[in-house]
C-alpha cells in the first residue's frame, strides 16, 4: 500500500510557541482520526468474522460465489469498488498504523522543540518543511 507520493508543506512561525501549538494541534487531530478509525475497525472486524463464518457454512460445490467487488489502478492509487469487510479492514488497519507512526514522529519532534519555548518572543523565525504532515527540516533564523 505504500506510495512514493510525498505531500510537501512549508510553514513559517514567528515564535517557537506558535510552532509548538501547531504540532500539538496536529497531534490532537491525528489522535481524533485514530480514535474514529479504531471504532470503525472494531465494527468491521465483527462484519468480517460473520462473513467468514457465513462463507464457510455456504461453501459447497452447489453454491457459486461471484463477488461484485473489483479492483483497479487509478492514477497511482488503488480503487476498490464494493470491498469486502476484510479488504476494508486491511485498508483501515494500514491507515491506523500510519497514523500511529505519524503521532509518534510528531510527539518526538514536539519533545525536542519544547526547549525552544524558553526563548520566548525574541524575534526568531522558524521555517518548517513538512513531509506527509511530519516536520523534516526546521530552519531557525535569528
Amino acid at each position: 500500500m505504500p506510495s512514493d507520493n510525498v505531500a510537501i508543506e512549508f510553514k513559517s512561525y514567528t515564535k517557537p510557541s506558535e510552532f509548538i501549538d501547531d504540532l500539538e494541534a496536529r497531534i490532537a487531530g491525528a489522535r481524533s482520526r485514530l480514535k474514529e478509525l479504531e471504532g470503525r475497525i472494531d465494527s468491521l472486524r465483527e462484519k468480517a468474522d460473520i462473513l467468514d463464518k457465513l462463507s464457510s457454512l455456504l461453501a459447497s460445490p452447489q453454491v457459486s460465489h461471484s463477488p461484485s467487488m473489483f479492483e483497479a489502478g487509478l492514477a497511482g492509487a488503488k480503487l476498490l469498488v464494493n470491498p469486502t469487510p476484510s479488504q476494508e479492514l486491511e485498508v483501515l488497519e494500514y491507515t491506523v498504523s500510519r497514523l500511529k507512526a505519524m503521532i509518534a514522529a510528531l510527539e518526538s519532534v514536539l519533545s525536542e522543540v519544547k526547549a525552544l519555548e524558553g526563548l520566548g518572543d525574541v524575534g526568531l523565525v522558524l521555517d518548517v518543511v513538512y513531509e506527509n504532515g511530519i516536520p523534516t527540516k526546521i530552519l531557525l533564523k535569528i
